[in-house]
């Protein structure tokens, strides 16, 4: 790391101060051009106002760009300084980071914005999210999997978050490079109050990913049955067959999840249904090693 991106990411301003006096070509500098190790691990090559944006110091933040500092600058992985201040949630320097004509939607080498980071990470960044969005943030951009800021929420689990993107006209139904949504996520994941509100905001309950996996399969192979009666109360297919031919029961006694199996079962599972190689729920559950679970298919007439 550089000496001015050393006393940077510390937060010592008067040493800031008296290297830029010195040579004020040094706000363009990047770590470890000088050959010395990244404080963090890895070179990024990250610039002294990558530093203060990622360690939220405002006024370290307000020195650099009064000094010219790039404010769109990247590193190695193609982040700019905004896309550290969202990811960490530090309102008051994205703030700044905007009032100086920072890329709202800057792509990182991933396709990561700043608003996906936002959109990815605890509660705390939520006015983050809010701040980019009033700024034009893309509620819909994709990064190179596919994925929204939707997808990143409801697959963390972070409602408030879900909420706003919603709110501001994220697509509910969006589909990322693999035809996931983000109820597929949140039904896997088990986050029932998403799931909850994607549905709400009318989620296609019987949508396939490229595996011909449905938001049902997706909660079965996760066991939460309260999502599983979410998802039922909407009327899915039941009987819905991924790639390989199984159905969300077949998905539930492969993982043992007896619940589910219940719930499925109460709502017409077709309990004696084969996938493409002969299998049927009874047999998913016995070659798991299920036997309570098999047991249950055998009560409501399976065969193995």
């Amino acid at each position: 790391m550089s000496t001015i991106s050393d006393a940077t990411a510390h937060g010592d301003l008067e040493k800031v101060k008296a290297l830029l006096k010195e040579n004020p070509d040094l706000v363009y500098s990047k770590d470890a051009d000088d050959g010395l190790p990244a404080l963090y691990g890895a070179c990024q090559c990250e610039t002294p106002l990558h530093w203060a944006a990622l360690n939220g110091l405002k006024d370290m933040t307000e020195l650099l760009l009064a000094n010219n500092a790039d404010v769109n600058a990247r590193n190695k992985s193609g982040w700019t300084p905004l896309h550290w201040a969202a990811q960490r949630g530090h309102v008051e320097v994205v703030k700044l980071l905007l009032s100086n004509k920072a890329e709202v939607n800057a792509e990182s080498s991933a396709g990561y914005t700043p608003l996906h980071l936002a959109a990815s990470e605890e509660e705390l960044t939520r006015d983050v999210a809010e701040l980019l969005l009033a700024n034009k943030a893309e509620v819909n951009a994709k990064d190179g999997s596919g994925w929204t800021p939707l997808h990143f929420a409801a697959s963390k689990g972070l409602l408030d978050i879900v909420q706003l993107l919603l709110a501001n006209n994220a697509e509910v139904n969006v589909r990322n490079n693999k035809d996931h949504t983000p109820l597929h996520w949140a039904a896997a994941k088990g986050y029932e109050e998403v799931v909850e509100l994607l549905l709400d905001n009318e989620a296609d309950v019987n949508t396939k990913g490229d595996d011909g996996q449905t938001p049902l399969h997706a909660a079965a192979a996760g066991g939460d049955k309260a999502v599983i009666e979410l998802l039922l109360a909407r009327k899915p297919e039941v009987n819905a067959k991924n790639s390989a031919g199984s159905t969300p029961l077949h998905t539930a006694a492969y993982n043992g999840h007896l619940d589910v199996a219940q719930a499925l079962l109460a709502n017409r599972a077709d309990v004696n249904v084969k996938d493409y190689y002969e299998n049927t729920p009874l047999r998913a559950a016995m070659d798991s090693g299920h036997r309570e679970l098999a047991e249950l298919l055998r009560q409501h007439g399976g065969r193995g």
